[in-house]
């Protein structure tokens, strides 16, 4: 069997781990653990702690002297402006994808969502998460813009595991029209303002859930700190 090289094996895993951060394989405060995800992604360990320190480098983990790095906790403040801006680029990457995006996007897209609430109603949250970020990186990847979709990933690296608070302790509601047949409707539409506000639209309701469930974690602690 061929062996990489460690680079690549290294390069491979922080992808890896990093698409799992913006999927929401990973909860907030969680431990990565060495052993654990060399056996998740078939490598060493030394590859996943080099993948590891470099996420850390970036400010997608925290470590602490002597412990695994894990999952930052945001405060609500935090997650209310990385929603901001996650709001501005969208919608540019949104719009711009809708100057070259083709009808096989549209299909794409539509199986995607399909898959997503399909999982859902199914309770695979972890699927779903996984299948809701598909569904958006098939549209800002049809922009072509690089370096626009490497901030959008960067955002959604430190958001992502908060995704996990719209399951969490919450009836999951399957009422209405989802914010994703909005963003279907407006590319068959070819109308780029419409689109650009269905991703807004989308950000600003998975948000709401998760800004709430955030203000609950922060309200002891404000409580705690005026006694």
């Amino acid at each position: 069997m061929k062996e990489f090289p460690r680079t690549n094996l290294a390069s491979r895993a922080y992808h890896e781990i990093r698409k799992g951060l913006m999927a929401g394989e990973f909860e907030p405060g969680e431990a990565l653990k060495l052993r654990t995800l060399s056996e998740q992604l078939g490598t060493s360990q030394t590859p996943i702690r080099e993948a590891l320190m470099q996420l850390v480098a970036e400010h997608a983990l925290t470590v602490e002297p002597g412990r695994s790095p894990r999952v930052p906790q945001l405060t609500r403040a935090r997650f209310s402006e990385l929603c901001d801006i996650r709001v501005a680029l969208e919608r540019l990457a949104a719009r711009n994808a809708m100057a070259v995006a083709p009808q096989a996007l549209l299909d794409e897209l539509g199986a995607v969502h399909d898959r997503m609430i399909r999982a859902k109603q199914e309770g695979r949250y972890k699927d779903t998460m996984a299948l809701n970020r598909a569904f958006h990186f098939e549209i800002y990847r049809a922009c072509g813009q690089e370096t626009l979709i490497s901030l959008i990933e960067q955002l959604w690296v430190q958001t992502g595991p908060f995704l996990n608070f719209l399951y969490r302790g919450r009836p999951v509601s399957l009422d209405g029209r989802h914010p994703h047949e909005h963003i279907l409707d407006a590319l068959a539409a070819g109308d780029a303002d419409r689109l650009a506000t269905a991703m807004e639209e989308d950000i600003i309701k998975g948000g709401a859930p998760i800004l709430d469930s955030l203000a609950e974690i922060e309200a002891p602690q404000d409580r705690g700190h005026s006694a």
